[in-house]
């Protein structure tokens, strides 16, 4: 869900790679090896872009405006729970990453030289590395949202309070029918009837 302060909708590539952004998501896994991409925008090979992963059981943000990575790396969350996760992010200024409300790290001062985190053309990707079909992620992801401005703490602190519908009061939900999921459940209801 792409969620902007404005009622216009607003590129995505704008919203969350040029611009300030906050990417906020729930995910539980016990994954304590290998590397599973929570929400991906890019950055796979160090090419444009940016993505989310829990990497050999911890959060991993990755960076990249095309020439060379950065890397931020936060506390273990392959322990079976939920955990709450923000990235709150001004290119070319400091990336915050939150785990259940705590400041992982302190600012990440690396990221002043990455201008634009901007991947255009890439599709935004869940639990997956899109463009190359890889880093699937083991273990569940919920409440996914992209906002288009750096949150702070006392913010970020909210959205960890709950489901995204209980804390901001609205959602705007993706359309579910017609889709993959419902189809196959009504397919799957018609032959066990």
């Amino acid at each position: 869900m792409l969620r902007t302060r404005q009622k216009n909708d607003l590129e995505l590539d704008e919203a969350a790679g040029s611009e300030p952004f906050t990417v906020s998501y729930w995910v539980r896994s016990t994954a304590k090896t290998g590397k599973g991409r929570t929400v991906d925008k890019g950055s796979h090979g160090c090419t444009k872009g940016w993505h989310s992963a829990v990497n050999a059981g911890k959060i991993i943000l990755e960076a990249s405006d095309g020439a060379g990575c950065i890397h931020h790396w936060d506390g273990v969350v392959a322990d079976g729970k939920w955990h709450h996760v923000a990235h709150s992010t001004i290119p070319g200024k400091t990336a915050k990453t939150y785990i259940d409300g705590a400041k992982g790290f302190a600012d990440f001062a690396a990221v002043e030289k990455k201008k634009s985190l901007a991947s255009p053309g890439r599709t935004l990707a869940l639990g997956v590395s899109f463009n190359h079909n890889t880093e699937f992620l083991t273990g569940q992801l919920d409440d996914i949202a992209i906002f288009n401005y750096a949150m702070d703490k006392g913010e970020i602190n909210e959205l960890g309070k709950g489901p995204l519908l209980e804390v901001l009061g609205f959602v705007t939900a993706v359309e579910s029918m017609g889709k993959l999921t419902t189809a196959w459940g009504a397919i799957k209801m018609r032959q066990s009837n």
